[in-house]
């Protein structure tokens, strides 16, 4: 055989051979899963574990869930009562000269007074507004001013029959008791303390008699700091407003 005849022959094989090992290749390749990354495709979603919540009002509509991306855990916060205080002070012809919002908390009969009244020991009675000096009281200079409801039996100087209470069903103060009135002061002072405190009725007696034949409960109490100077004749306006977390 000449030699160009072996060379021939010798190519035809190799290019055979490399053809062979391209088509190869190539199925492998088409065969080959592609990754997330390279076929662009999202990461599957990381699931965040529990705790979950369920809306309070069941029946109200179709529940649903929500997953906290933090576990709690610990010990939790209970329910906070909150007093929101606002005291204007006015000249006798309705001129603000001064005006202080503040917080107050739950004090212990407070919240033994509402331990009573969820295991149905108690029935709320009327409530009050009171409010302390350094000298005594700025009505009339000794005990304690009262901002009372119309219908309580307290008598005296120092007893204000102007008391209302509200619970808004909308607004700013939605579902929260808003206690409001005024005094007028009957001499120079400072008011330094001030609290609300309700008739602690027996259990069999109706909210709507507005009982008076118990004891009182302070329900919520603060010292001002700095305090709040009045003259004699000044009005003092008082709001309380008193909600729960």
């Amino acid at each position: 055989m000449s030699n160009e005849r072996l060379y021939r022959r010798i190519g035809k094989h190799t290019v055979r051979g490399a053809a062979i090992l391209v088509l190869v290749v190539g199925v492998l390749l088409v065969g080959s899963p592609a990754t997330g990354q390279e076929k662009n495709e999202p990461a599957p979603p990381t699931l965040v574990p529990g705790p979950y919540s369920v809306p309070q009002e069941a029946g109200s509509g179709p529940v649903s869930f929500s997953a906290s991306s933090t576990p709690q855990s610990g010990p939790q916060e209970g329910v906070e009562v909150h007093g929101h205080w606002t005291i204007e002070i006015r000249d006798p012809d309705g001129t603000v000269v001064d005006r202080r919002e503040f917080e107050n908390a739950l004090v212990a009969s407070g919240a033994a007074s509402l331990a009573k009244i969820l295991g149905r020991q108690t029935t709320v009675g009327l409530w009050e507004v009171q409010i302390a000096s350094n000298a005594g009281s700025p009505c009339i200079g000794f005990g304690l001013c009262i901002i009372a409801e119309g219908s309580s039996g307290g008598t005296g100087s120092n007893v204000f029959k102007n008391l209302t209470l509200n619970v808004p069903t909308s607004g700013l103060n939605a579902n929260r008791l808003v206690l409001s009135g005024n005094m007028t002061a009957g001499l120079n002072d400072t008011i330094n303390q001030i609290f609300t405190r309700y008739v602690q009725c027996p259990p069999t007696t109706t909210p709507a008699s507005n009982c008076e034949t118990g004891s009182f409960s302070i329900f919520t109490s603060t010292f001002l700091s700095p305090v709040v100077p009045v003259s004699a004749g000044q009005q003092i306006q008082v709001t309380v407003v008193i909600s729960f977390s």
